[in-house]
């Protein structure tokens, strides 16, 4: 399982070439979760252009997904390891930290993002 970053997902939705070969590499379940379905939308009604095709284009990439929600017990795991990425001067977004512990907390040990591609 590979769990989705919000910028791969965004240069997916793009038809940015990498991102377009990468996801046609991968034979495995690939996850989001409703946070990463906020991020694209939240853009797409900032970007107030084609507001009806985006929309449409996002909604069929999420639904070729696998969605994981957030557990209480992901949210926990999210706190600690916000505050001690905080607190070694290192802090992270905070929904970038709750889709990590989202992913480790469904076993997905993978997460695509611009690093990884």
């Amino acid at each position: 399982m590979i769990g989705l970053d919000g910028s791969f997902i965004i240069d997916f939705l793009q038809g940015k070439k990498e991102a377009l070969k990468k996801g046609q590499e991968l034979n495995v379940p690939l996850l989001v979760t409703p946070i990463n379905i906020f991020e694209i939308f939240f853009g797409i009604f900032r970007s107030k252009r084609n507001i009806e095709e985006q929309q449409a284009i996002a909604k069929e990439f999420f639904a070729r997904c696998d969605l994981v929600d957030i557990s209480s017990n992901s949210a926990i795991n999210a706190a600690k390891i916000a505050a001690d990425l905080q607190s070694k001067g290192k802090p992270m977004q905070v929904t970038d930290v709750l889709i990590c512990s989202t992913y480790l907390s469904n076993g997905c040990n993978r997460r695509l993002c611009p690093k990884s591609r």
